[in-house]
């Protein structure tokens, strides 16, 4: 059997990198196929793409054709519709990897059900269970597994080197919305910062006995002033980089719900900080999925029995549901 992952727009959200590299070791560990990564089609990042653009993903000489990642909201319905129905001409199935929402809402739910039940769609795998619960029922002939985000499997999935730097935190905010953070008596304090009038705020190079590195998840092609602000900032397009630096923190503290993932899975402890707008949708439900719930609370690590249970169990129902194809 082949099949395609879709994913990557890894320029603009690294984030991305982290739930599509584990994707890719989910899949290799059922041995059901030879896997391909495929790029998603630009329209994710392009409301109209000129007549001359080729669609690749509804012509892959493959077997079954799988999306990585959060895209069940109503953009799918205009995204995907000419490669969907091409797939389906075809008869090649199609499943969606660490599947989650925009809105939580029924008429969200209901509208994209709607538009899969089209389909021949296989299989839904969940990173969240009220995603799980908004689509079970709601599409027909389909296995709807209520799963862990794939980015679960990066432990498994790489080996990075440590940084020779042994005590320092990750600092993970988007431009000008970084909180002040404080450690009193073990206790890590949050508040927010100051607005001031000046475009560019002083910001600390140390936190208690800590250094901080800065890691930025602005797109690629953004200027390099508001990459590289303050002291200390990493940025790539590629996600190696980053994962070593934050499997070596002892702390790290972010409005990016990947980079917590990351390091969760890998072994550390992470505060999720609400700031920009986009940290304050619903993207954090797979928290509690991973036994994280009170991430926003206070620094967490996650149980690695309870995760390494519950990839087992994703394994088990995803190869019943493949390996009939």
């Amino acid at each position: 059997m082949k099949i395609a992952l879709i994913g990557g727009s890894w320029s603009t959200n690294i984030g991305n990198a982290f739930f599509n590299i584990g994707a890719i070791k989910l899949l290799e560990k059922l041995e059901v196929g030879e896997v391909f990564f495929v790029p998603e089609t630009p329209l994710w990042k392009n409301r109209e793409l000129p007549h001359s653009s080729f669609e690749l993903i509804g012509k892959l000489d493959v077997d079954l054709v799988i999306l990585n990642g959060p895209c069940l909201n109503r953009r799918l319905t205009t995204i995907y519709a000419n490669t969907f129905f091409e797939l389906t001409q075809r008869n090649i199935p199609i499943g969606i990897l660490s599947a989650g929402m925009s809105e939580y809402t029924d008429s969200e739910a209901q509208e994209v059900s709607d538009f899969l039940n089209q389909f021949n769609l296989t299989f839904i795998a969940t990173r969240d269970t009220e995603t799980y619960n908004f689509f079970n029922n709601r599409v027909k002939n389909c296995s709807i597994i209520d799963g862990i985000c794939t980015s679960m499997y990066l432990n498994e999935a790489v080996r990075v080197p440590k940084l020779i730097t042994s005590k320092y935190v990750v600092y993970n905010f988007d431009n000008n919305e970084e909180p002040l953070i404080n450690i009193a008596n073990d206790k890590v304090i949050v508040e927010k910062r100051r607005k001031t009038l000046f475009k560019r705020q002083s910001l600390p190079q140390q936190l208690s006995d800590y250094a901080i590195i800065r890691i930025s998840n602005n797109a690629i092609d953004d200027s390099l002033e508001s990459i590289y602000y303050t002291q200390n900032t990493y940025h790539s397009d590629l996600p190696n980089g980053y994962i070593s630096i934050i499997s070596g923190a002892e702390y790290t503290f972010s409005e990016r719900v990947h980079t917590c993932a990351v390091s969760l899975i890998m072994g550390g402890k992470a505060l999720f900080i609400p700031t920009s707008p986009r940290s304050f949708d619903n993207r954090s439900k797979l928290f509690e999925r991973i036994g994280a719930k009170d991430i926003k609370e206070y620094p967490v690590s996650i149980d690695m029995d309870y995760i390494k249970g519950e990839k087992a169990k994703l394994e088990s129902l995803l190869k019943k549901v493949i390996c009939p194809i």
